[in-house]
């Protein structure tokens, strides 16, 4: 008899588990997370700067922040930003007071980011009364 003595679940013949299972044993042990993303996987964060008119806020000056490492760098012309780390980090964004405006809310961050956090969406307000409104 072989040193399996007889098991017929060894390595080259392995148990089939239905992918439920396999989801939850993975989920278990920390080799995937919710989004099944692999262990090690990148996240992001991400979302648009809306300006005071309702309009996505292009090339907005922005902060970014991986685990303390910051970096700036403007929206895109859609208004759009994203910032990527290593599951695990922490990270952040921030639209910069610019121009009279600041962003509500002032900043996201998350620590231990295990999963995508999509639609972190900024809203640009005022900071000088009267400022962005018409002219009587």
């Amino acid at each position: 008899m072989d040193g399996n003595y007889g098991n017929p679940y060894t390595p080259a013949n392995p148990q089939p588990y239905a992918q439920s299972e396999l989801d939850y044993c993975m989920q278990r042990c920390g080799c995937y997370n919710y989004n099944r993303q692999p262990a090690g996987a990148n996240v992001t964060m991400s979302g648009r700067v809306y300006g005071v008119d309702g309009r996505p806020a292009s090339y907005y000056p922005m902060s970014y922040s991986v685990n303390g490492n910051y970096t700036n760098g403007p929206t895109d012309a859609s208004g759009r930003y994203a910032i990527t780390g290593s599951r695990g980090s922490t990270i952040s964004a921030t639209p910069l007071p610019e121009y009279g405006l600041m962003a509500v809310p002032a900043t996201y961050s998350y620590a231990n980011m295990q999963t995508n956090q999509p639609n972190r969406d900024f809203r640009l307000r005022p900071t000088i009364p009267g400022y962005g409104q018409s002219a009587p």
